[in-house]
């Protein structure tokens, strides 16, 4: 009997956590996209939002204070494929 509600209250405790794991991966993505997808922001504002989303700190002191759009174009690009990396490895672990 006590068995029973070890492994019952176990599997729910299991099931909790992957729903709430699935559904913050969506969530994860759904701000990545509307990030991506917003065209009043410039590139620069996309790149200090996922940084912030994805907790990547970057040392301002050492970046030269003009930024060429090449250069935030390429961290764009860097961000975007760490947060799909990401999501993969949480969602791997999820199944």
């Amino acid at each position: 009997m006590l068995v029973r509600k070890i492994v019952k209250s176990t599997l729910f405790c299991s099931l909790g956590i992957i729903v709430g794991k699935t559904i913050s991966e969506q969530k994860h993505k759904n701000t990545i996209k509307k990030i991506l997808s917003a065209d009043y922001m410039d590139d620069h504002t996309k790149v200090k939002l996922m940084q912030d989303l994805n907790n990547i700190k970057v040392n301002e002191k050492k970046r030269s204070k003009q930024v060429n759009t090449h250069q935030l174009k390429r961290n764009l690009k860097m961000i975007t494929t760490q947060s799909a990396s990401l999501v993969k490895k949480i969602s791997k672990n999820v199944h």
